[in-house]
């Protein structure tokens, strides 16, 4: 539930992380999740054509994010992957 908030806040801050996994969610010393490596994360576009699936882990991104502008709800996708994973 922690992750969803974590990815809640950057979505409200208009960011897109783009390749959400369990290997981009540690823990630190208080066990607490952080989301790591935004090497490929960027500001979300205003037009969302402008947004592309084509970065991520593939096992990871939703079916449709190949062929469609890049929504948050790709996200969904990628964090249900993680967890049932």
């Amino acid at each position: 539930m922690i992750v969803c908030c974590r990815l809640n806040y950057l979505h409200s801050q208009k960011i897109v992380h783009r390749d959400v996994k369990t290997e981009n969610m540690l823990l630190d010393k208080t066990r607490t999740v952080k989301i790591a490596d935004f090497g490929v994360a960027r500001i979300e576009a205003s037009n969302p054509n402008d947004m592309t699936g084509e970065t991520g882990t593939l096992g990871y991104m939703a079916p449709e994010v190949k062929s469609l502008p890049l929504f948050n709800l790709s996200h969904l996708s990628a964090l249900n992957y993680a967890i049932f994973s």
